[in-house]
């Protein structure tokens, strides 16, 4: 079982999702843009004749929406995704 000091969190759309490969945030001082990256093995995918491709329907992310992310319990960043 995972210590909950270790433990992120990423809130999307108010749905939470705490099973990460990785999780990266940074905030500089003095700087107005934060930036947080996450990956994850979610990627639903569905074989055509061109090879498998995402099915966007069933994606959990997706540009644009919201975003933010606990680190240990704490309010880490706030933001939109941008990229996936």
């Amino acid at each position: 079982m995972p210590k909950p000091q270790e433990i992120a969190v990423l809130n999307v759309n108010g749905i939470k999702f705490d099973d990460w490969e990785s999780v990266w945030v940074q905030k500089q001082w003095a700087e107005a843009v934060h930036w947080f990256r996450f990956t994850a093995e979610r990627d639903m995918l569905v074989a055509t004749a061109q090879g498998k491709v995402p099915l966007w329907t069933r994606l959990q992310f997706k540009p644009d929406e919201a975003c933010s992310i606990m680190l240990a319990g704490q309010l880490a960043i706030t933001g939109f995704i941008e990229t996936r």
